[in-house]
């Protein structure tokens, strides 16, 4: 439907000034005239006076234009605001809700990744998550990036050396989606549950 009414809009807003354009010619030429005849002089006024009532009537059919598209400019302005601060309350009452239920809120888009398949594919439990997110933020800071120059360890998980991670891709380098898949495997193999293998850093250091 707004598709359809800012077609309209802009339709009658073309014509307006296409109107706009012809009275502006017309009183130019009826000045011309005016000025070159003068024994018709007196329906020469009447013209001019014709096409002034004309421009001022699409002066202010333009105004009005001009006022309808700035309420919808202000309107969908004031939409757009209000759609993001429902968003963010929204967020904050799950996030609020999340942590009354004992639940670690993913911070961000690797570690909601991680949080998915640590629920739906490894059947590990909430606290298992947030044993994880403590862990990694320990080795890396869910930095796919992060690079210890001194033993070789590389990315979200710290594997050592990082090349272990090209069994869960060529990309492992660089692609911590990649980097998460091979550290929750080699957490399941080890450990058997993440909140095992975060128990374990705590005692040791390492894991």
């Amino acid at each position: 439907m707004n598709k359809i009414k800012d077609k309209k809009r802009a339709i009658l807003i073309t014509f307006a000034t296409m109107f706009y354009t012809l009275s502006v010619i017309c009183i130019c030429t009826g000045i011309i005239c005016m000025n070159s005849t003068p024994s018709t002089s007196f329906a020469s006024k009447e013209t001019v006076n014709v096409n002034l009532e004309k421009t001022v009537s699409t002066k202010d059919l333009m105004a009005s234009f001009q006022n309808i598209e700035a309420k919808r400019k202000a309107e969908a302005k004031a939409k757009a605001l209000k759609i993001a601060k429902e968003k963010a309350e929204k967020e904050e009452k799950e996030a609020q809700k999340a942590i009354k239920l004992g639940k670690t809120v993913p911070k961000s888009e690797l570690q909601k990744y991680a949080h998915n398949l640590v629920i739906n594919k490894y059947g590990w439990s909430e606290s298992d998550f947030s044993g994880l997110v403590k862990l990694w933020n320990r080795e890396s800071g869910w930095n796919p990036h992060s690079h210890n120059k001194y033993t070789g360890a590389h990315g979200i998980p710290q594997a050592l050396p990082g090349s272990k991670m090209a069994s869960a891709g060529s990309d492992y380098y660089n692609n911590g989606k990649t980097q998460i898949r091979w550290g929750l495997k080699y957490i399941k193999n080890k450990y058997g549950t993440a909140g095992k293998a975060w128990a374990f850093f705590v005692n040791n250091g390492w894991y």
